[in-house]
C-alpha cells in the first residue's frame, strides 16, 4: 500500500488497460512498460516502499528486457522464478 492507503495496480491489470485499445500484439517491451509503470506509481510510494520495487524489477528486467509484454507466457515466468531459485 502506498502512504495514501490504496494499492499499486497489479502489472497485469496495468498493461491490459494502458493497451486496451491497442492493436492486437502491440503491447510494449517489458523493460520500457516496466519503467513507465514504475514512474507512473513511484510518487505515491514511500521511499522504503520503492526500493524493494526497484531491486525486484532490476533482477527481472534482464530476462524480459526486450521481450514485448503479451509475449510473456506462465511458462516463461515460471523458468525465471527456477533460474532464480538456484
Amino acid at each position: 500500500m502506498d502512504r495514501l492507503g490504496t494499492k499499486p495496480a497489479p502489472v497485469g491489470v496495468a498493461v491490459t488497460q494502458a493497451y486496451a485499445n491497442s492493436e492486437v500484439g502491440a503491447t510494449p517491451l517489458f523493460g520500457q512498460f516496466a519503467d513507465e509503470w514504475f514512474a507512473e506509481n513511484e510518487i505515491r510510494w514511500r521511499k522504503s516502499y520503492r526500493q524493494p520495487w526497484r531491486i525486484s524489477s532490476r533482477s527481472i528486467s534482464p530476462a524480459f528486457q526486450e521481450k514485448e509484454v503479451g509475449q510473456i507466457t506462465k511458462a516463461d515466468i515460471l523458468k525465471f522464478g527456477q533460474h532464480s531459485a538456484k
